[in-house]
């Protein structure tokens, strides 16, 4: 069960079934786009229980053509249709190209969200500020930052035909000045984790912060390299850590009994098999991963812990770590590449908000606080949102 205090949005929960209205409910990319859309605009501890397609029909969004969502995003700085365009942009729905996504595009829109220009017409970055985000409409800024990391982890994975499609919006789209190279999948994940390691900054946990932050992990682990040396990420890994908890905790209150529960009695961990005999503890085939023994399933067979992978996955971290694309080498000059793009010489400062419910740390790691500000929260002015500017050596 996920505890974390949740970031305060104005922006009511989305069901499936408001959209499906308004389309067909068999329609594949209108079930891409419901995913993204969950994935990038609420927490990952988020239980939907408003149903908006009153306000998703009244802003129109649901019969908006892309091409009408790119005029009239073109034609001024409003933010939620920007984020409507980069979303189907993202699922591939009411596209030109067969449905195929279109993340490029996607970060082209988002830009003037993320990095917006200062008087003197010089960009800045969100993750880069040491102030807090007193921007008109932060939540809808959060929400952006989440899209965008979104867009970069898909272009992290992008398969072939999806490389094409990035390569040739790479030509033909300006650049923005923050991605050295759009094509490049080490980049494309640094950008990645610059987004999700902000948002974690800001206490706003998306699937695609967590998305990110796995991906970073993996990749990491793969190639020999110790995530925790970047410690201005801190953040992000402090909430790979308790999404990892909070999952491992599921799985105790769930977990189905075995042989050590019921005496003489073993139970197959896979939930479609009926297997309860005594005495096959000698036959049993337990996970080979390193989740934790007190949570360790065992099996009947090979068959069943392969059947019941996907629901175990997400627990056992295993030894061999997720899927790393295939336009990443794992060598050692990548791994150099890795190190050298990601190492900062000295210290690094950054604002991060803070939580009634974290307490008084006291874990080196999470860097040294310089001073704490009390602001009034963008959404209630009644209340206040505690920030602390850290330095992490």
């Amino acid at each position: 069960m996920c505890q974390r205090q949740r970031y305060t949005h104005t922006t009511p929960s989305l069901k499936s079934s408001s959209i499906r209205e308004h389309g067909s409910a068999m329609d594949p990319i209108l079930d891409k786009y419901l995913t993204i859309r969950r994935a990038c605009l609420y927490e990952y501890c988020a239980e939907p229980t408003v149903d908006d397609a009153y306000q998703f029909s009244k802003q129109g969004f649901a019969a908006c053509r892309l091409r009408q969502l790119n005029s009239d995003a073109d034609a001024g700085s409003d933010i939620p249709l920007r984020l409507e365009y980069a979303l189907r942009c993202l699922s591939g729905w009411d596209t030109n190209t067969g449905g195929k996504m279109c993340p490029e595009r996607a970060l082209f829109y988002l830009r003037p969200i993320i990095n917006p220009t200062q008087n003197s017409g010089a960009a800045i970055d969100d993750c880069s500020s040491t102030t807090p985000p007193d921007r008109p409409h932060p939540d809808l800024r959060l929400q952006a930052h989440s899209i965008a990391a979104y867009a970069y982890v898909k272009k992290y994975y992008a398969t072939a035909n999806e490389f094409q499609m990035i390569a040739y919006e790479a030509l033909c789209l300006p650049r923005d000045g923050v991605q050295v190279d759009p094509l490049d999948p080490l980049d494309n994940i640094i950008c990645a984790i610059n987004r999700a390691n902000w948002l974690a900054r800001m206490q706003f946990i998306t699937p695609a912060v967590l998305m990110a932050g796995f991906a970073f992990k993996a990749l990491a682990k793969r190639l020999g390299v110790d995530y925790e040396q970047f410690k201005h990420f801190r953040p992000l890994w402090r909430a790979l850590e308790e999404r990892e908890k909070e999952l491992r905790e599921a799985d105790r209150q769930k977990k189905r009994p075995t042989g050590s529960s019921l005496p003489g009695l073993f139970v197959c961990a896979a939930s479609t098999c009926p297997v309860k005999k005594p005495d096959m503890h000698h036959m049993v085939t337990p996970c080979y991963g390193s989740c934790p023994l007190d949570i360790k399933p065992s099996y009947c067979s090979d068959q069943c812990r392969t059947s019941d992978w996907p629901r175990h996955r997400a627990i056992c971290c295993p030894r061999e770590s997720t899927e790393i694309p295939p336009t990443v080498s794992l060598d050692g000059r990548t791994r150099d590449r890795l190190v050298s793009k990601m190492e900062i010489k000295g210290p690094v400062e950054q604002l991060e908000r803070v939580l009634d419910t974290e307490g008084n740390r006291s874990d080196p790691r999470d860097g040294k606080v310089l001073w704490m500000l009390d602001v009034p929260s963008a959404n209630d002015p009644r209340k206040s949102e505690r920030y602390a500017l850290k330095r992490y050596e």
